[in-house]
């Protein structure tokens, strides 16, 4: 085991201090995730000695349920109420979050690092991030003549929509694909392999809209998937990236009205009307399929990636895991892991 680097190091967007190869459970601000544990993973993996309940398969079966739980149970139990559609949206939403921390205490035996109350912060910065990136974005667009401005609609239903486009959509995608799919699978392929594989799902999933293409979901892997798994890797926040996604929808489809995600129509403040090519509009399924918007985001993954990597943040692979610190099944390996840790997350 290292000792810690003595030289002074600066702290700033890429640059932080240096692993020191020790278990830690010490406080980061609201956006930078703390330095890997001792086990090579991160503070939001489970701790104690529980190998069953700790297995990322099994988590994986009942996160699924509890989720579905959520979902399913408050949607129901507002439908049954007669309740509108934004009671029932926000019902299914509070649902999911409970549901979720239900597991990561009891089942993974950790406080909830990802939403710790003391990082909320981190949304305002994902609000920040998620508003500036489809502005430039669309900015872009605009600028190049894809898109004109034809008018302006000042009667708009903004609770609905921003319930709809940012509490929905960045909450409960978040929770599932990042905090459900994204953390478990890292555990056994590290950040790069489950990065790639929410990423995919995260496309596939958008398959089934309305409008969907098979360009658009994999523009939407490309650009959302990738950068979405790499800032909650760099962050292990969801504050972070439910603040991103919520952001980057509500600028899109209520300030700007342009179609999200080949959902259809969207009515916003500005009424946008496409009139490039589609590999510039990204045709009916909205400004995400255009060339410009994966352009943008893939090089913010490429500074994400960057970061990750400068600030020693990258799980490696199960069996390089083993290869560094010893197999957990033979007598001399120290630490154990996959939930066997021992500090708290």
């Amino acid at each position: 085991m290292s000792l810690p680097d003595p030289r002074p190091h600066r702290v700033g967007f890429l640059r932080g201090p240096r692993p020191t190869g020790l278990a830690t459970d010490a406080p980061s601000g609201p956006f930078f995730a703390p330095p890997l544990r001792a086990d090579g993973l991160a503070v939001d993996s489970p701790t104690g000695n529980r190998p069953i309940l700790h297995n990322p398969v099994i988590r994986a079966l009942i996160l699924v349920a509890a989720l579905v739980l959520g979902l399913g149970g408050g949607s129901a139990l507002s439908t049954l109420l007669h309740a509108p559609a934004s009671v029932v949206m926000v019902s299914a939403t509070v649902g999911t979050v409970v549901l979720y921390l239900l597991v990561v205490i009891l089942i993974e035996g950790r406080r909830p690092f990802e939403l710790a109350p003391r990082r909320w912060p981190g949304l305002l910065i994902g609000l920040g991030l998620g508003a500036a990136l489809f502005t430039l974005s669309f900015g872009i667009l605009l600028a190049a003549g894809a898109y004109r401005i034809a008018g302006i609609h000042t009667d708009l239903p903004w609770a609905l929509g921003l319930l709809s486009l940012g509490l929905r959509a960045g909450v409960t995608e978040e929770i599932i694909l990042r905090a459900g799919l994204h953390r478990l699978v890292e555990q056994g392929l590290g950040t790069w392999g489950a990065t790639a594989v929410s990423a995919v799902v995260f496309g596939a999933a958008h398959l089934t809209n309305p409008d969907a293409t098979l360009w658009g979901a994999i523009a939407i892997a490309i650009e959302a998937g990738i950068s979405f798994g790499l800032l909650y890797s760099l962050t292990r926040s969801l504050w972070v990236v439910m603040g991103l996604h919520a952001a980057w929808n509500v600028t899109q489809g209520m300030i700007f009205g342009a179609a999200v995600s080949g959902t259809g129509e969207t009515i916003g403040l500005f009424d946008s009307v496409p009139i490039g090519p589609d590999l510039l509009t990204g045709g009916d399924f909205g400004p995400e399929a255009s060339i410009v918007s994966v352009l943008v985001l893939v090089a913010f993954s490429a500074v994400l990636a960057y970061a990750l990597v400068r600030r020693g943040l990258v799980v490696a692979p199960l069996r390089q895991r083993w290869r560094t610190l010893g197999h957990p099944r033979r007598p001399d390996a120290t630490p154990r892991f996959i939930g066997h840790a021992s500090t708290r997350g």
